[in-house]
């Protein structure tokens, strides 16, 4: 069975750990890498290409729509599913939406409540 590869970022090492600690009790999901910054978020992201993001939306040296809209433009079709730890301000929901079209999926709270396990779930399920 080939499992769903995921990048887990955020600037919070407990935050990443607590995600990274939960989805790893799936047998479907492999963590291929975690995060610490936007750069290093978008870098992971073209190096390992993923099929899931889970990434705290805004960091101080690349914010949310950077980063969404420089991992379109480069991977293309192979764009991953994001999943922002935190809500997306409402002022960008739109144009984030237009960058990740169906790719968007879920907010997941902040501090982190268990999100992840159910949504890896949700996208086994809904993917095959």
């Amino acid at each position: 069975m080939t499992k769903i590869r995921i990048l887990i970022a955020h600037n919070d090492e407990n935050v990443r750990k607590t995600i990274v600690d939960s989805v790893n009790t799936l047998d479907y999901v492999e963590v291929v890498g975690t995060a610490k910054d936007g750069v290093e978020t978008y870098n992971k992201i073209i190096d390992l290409k993923p099929e899931v993001v889970f990434t705290k939306y805004n960091y101080s040296n690349m914010p949310g729509l950077e980063l969404m809209r420089k991992t379109k433009e480069k991977l293309k079709e192979h764009f991953p599913s994001f999943n922002t730890i935190g809500q997306i301000p409402e002022n960008e929901l739109k144009e984030a939406i237009s960058i990740t079209g169906e790719k968007l999926n879920a907010f997941v709270r902040q501090p982190y409540d268990g999100e992840a396990v159910e949504i890896m779930k949700a996208y086994k399920e809904y993917n095959g």
